[in-house]
């Protein structure tokens, strides 16, 4: 089904015409039992393996809460790496360039763009399950950006088996992918701070630059986010029911808490980290003068003996 726009310039994602998204989205549960496995077998690995014999020793000896959370940030980056890397071409091509989710990325090949972008909804979601129930221990803002992101894209999934009840499916579909994608990218620096955190507790001007870069990051795609998102959901009011028209803007002010938490706290630690190289710079002065004062008096003491 084609949709005509009512604006003079529509979007190109705007006129999507609805269909079904993916081959898998019937055995989209399959698919996540399967990337759920595939990530219990990486934690064990890290946790008999490679933790115990290749990481500093410091590592291995962290308490229960944030070895886990370590061990969480290292499978959450790799994974956001892989689902990045799989997506970024077919979403750019379905949301500004000539492709579709049905586009073929060979002429005598049966895999889709559509294929691709759900199993890297597949690798996405199913790092927020496996951390939800993996740490001990979350705050309430991861709790409520992972509990929406893990309910939008099951719904949006479950919106394409009713394309033909849903003229909407796939459009929402798109607009949840941006979610995603968007997050991937604003999520990365946060991940690579806290590893090197774990792994370099005392190089604070390494860790200040981090915290900066995941500050910058996390602030600028949140209001990109917010900005295109809600400029989407405007544009395109006409296409949604009631249900999406409620539901995407308390869905979205749950993600902005739990960015705008995110990026205080890069900025806290980032000012904390500058805090401490500064005092590490005072310390290495005074240290400094003290040899320079004590090697001082050492000479003038030689030279009265003489």
């Amino acid at each position: 089904m084609l949709f005509k726009s009512p604006h003079k310039y529509p979007l190109k994602i705007e006129t999507l015409e609805n269909g079904p998204v993916s081959h898998f989205v019937s055995t989209f549960g399959l698919l996540m039992a399967i990337t759920l496995t595939v990530y219990t077998l990486i934690r064990i690995l890290f946790e008999a393996i490679l933790i115990p014999r290749w990481y500093p020793t410091h590592v291995s000896q962290l308490d229960q809460n944030r070895l886990r959370g370590f061990i969480n940030h290292q499978m959450a980056l790799l994974a956001k790496i892989i689902a990045f890397a799989i997506s970024i071409y077919p979403f750019v091509s379905i949301i500004f360039g000539p492709g579709d989710f049905d586009t073929r990325w060979n002429k005598n090949g049966k895999a889709t763009f559509g294929d691709t972008i759900t199993i890297g909804a597949s690798i996405f979601m199913g790092i927020y399950i496996h951390e939800l129930l993996y740490r001990s221990h979350l705050n309430w803002q991861t709790l409520v950006h992972h509990f929406f992101t893990v309910i939008s894209g099951t719904t949006a999934i479950t919106l394409t088996t009713m394309w033909q009840s849903r003229p909407f499916a796939k459009l929402y579909f798109a607009l949840v992918m941006i979610y995603g994608v968007s997050t991937m990218i604003r999520t990365l620096p946060s991940h690579s701070s806290i590893i090197a955190l774990r792994f370099w507790p005392h190089k604070h001007k390494l860790l200040a630059r981090f915290y900066s870069v995941t500050f910058c990051v996390s602030l600028m795609g949140t209001l990109m986010e917010t900005t295109f998102v809600l400029f989407l959901l405007g544009w395109c009011w006409y296409r949604w029911n009631d249900q999406v028209k409620v539901t995407t803007p308390i869905i979205h002010g749950a993600f902005l808490v739990a960015q705008v938490w995110t990026i205080q706290d890069a900025w806290r630690r980032w000012r904390t980290e500058k805090r401490k190289m500064g005092n590490c710079e005072h310390c290495r002065l005074s240290a400094k003068a003290e040899y320079r004062w004590t090697q001082r008096a050492s000479d003038e003491q030689v030279a009265n003996v003489v």
